[in-house]
């Protein structure tokens, strides 16, 4: 198996509620009505047809996929500065979290991907390889970072297995494993620690040692991408018959259809801790990408 290029549960928590009345909760949930959203739009200073956004932190900071280098968007003036890991042959975002600090990976000539670490003034950065990610798998990569510096993240064993992490600041690795699930890809953490992600194409919630499942209604397929501190959640679903994934959000036991009208596909790759901000990105009716920050309710 091959990486993806990721109702308030913590009021829920806090009232001690466990977690088979989430399961039971989340089950009644149906699609309903679209977000209602504002979207800042903006297009990419080298054009890559695989030009993505990928992570957003509270002051409107984008960081991404920009082809063969990763890329940091910063707001008002909308700079963008490109990154590469020396030697690397790509390098790409996934997250920075409020204090600038960037997680992302990076490949080499074996196309063995190692996760790393990047410093706020981006003059050192730190390699992150899983201790049980092997050659000849796909190797490890980084998902999200929270204020805390914990990471979590995937990496593939000898039989290209994927499996979950959470990496603390200290160094040490917690396996975070959905039970009986083909695969777990951890693409979601916010500050209080709740994490989301997907195995075997159900969108899985983990939280204090248990595990829950939250699915799209009718969907074949749903990947959770990104969590706020408020328990908003943020990913996409693929139906039946239809041609690109659903973009949506999901909070109070209820999920809404982001969408960006006039385009072919919308996507949405992560969302700050506390505002709440996503970042995505769409194509045109020609392929062509364009990046957006989004607020939504």
């Amino acid at each position: 198996m091959s990486p993806p290029r990721c109702f308030s549960f913590a009021s829920i928590f806090c009232l001690g509620l466990p977690l088979s009345v989430l399961l039971a909760m989340s089950s009644m949930a149906q699609a309903q009505k679209q977000a209602s959203c504002t979207f800042t739009f903006f297009q990419f200073t080298r054009f890559q047809p695989l030009n993505q956004p990928t992570g957003i932190n509270d002051w409107g900071t984008v960081v991404g996929d920009g082809g063969s280098s990763g890329f940091i968007r910063y707001v008002g003036g909308g700079g963008f500065i490109y990154y590469k890991i020396p030697n690397a042959s790509e390098t790409f975002f996934s997250d920075r979290n409020n204090q600038g600090i960037s997680i992302g990976s990076y490949t080499s000539g074996s196309q063995f991907q190692t996760g790393f670490v990047l410093n706020k003034s981006r003059s050192s950065f730190t390699s992150i390889v899983h201790p049980k990610s092997v050659s000849g798998s796909f190797g490890t990569a980084l998902a999200r970072i929270n204020k805390w510096n914990t990471i979590v993240g995937w990496y593939g064993d000898a039989q290209n297995i994927v499996h979950g992490f959470k990496r603390f600041s200290n160094g040490s690795f917690l396996a975070l494993d959905f039970p009986a699930g083909q695969g777990t890809f951890l693409s979601g953490l916010n500050d209080n620690g709740m994490i989301v992600g997907s195995s075997g194409g159900h969108g899985v919630i983990y939280y204090k040692g248990k595990w829950a499942m939250l699915d799209y209604p009718k969907a074949q397929v749903t990947t959770l991408g990104g969590i706020s501190n408020s328990g908003m959640i943020i990913g996409t679903a693929e139906l039946p018959n239809q041609f690109s994934p659903t973009a949506f959000l999901y909070r109070n036991g209820v999920f809404k259809v982001i969408s960006v009208p006039n385009v072919r596909e919308t996507e949405v790759t992560g969302i700050s801790p506390k505002l709440g901000l996503i970042t995505g990105d769409t194509r045109d009716f020609n392929g062509n990408p364009q990046g957006f920050i989004a607020n939504c309710n």
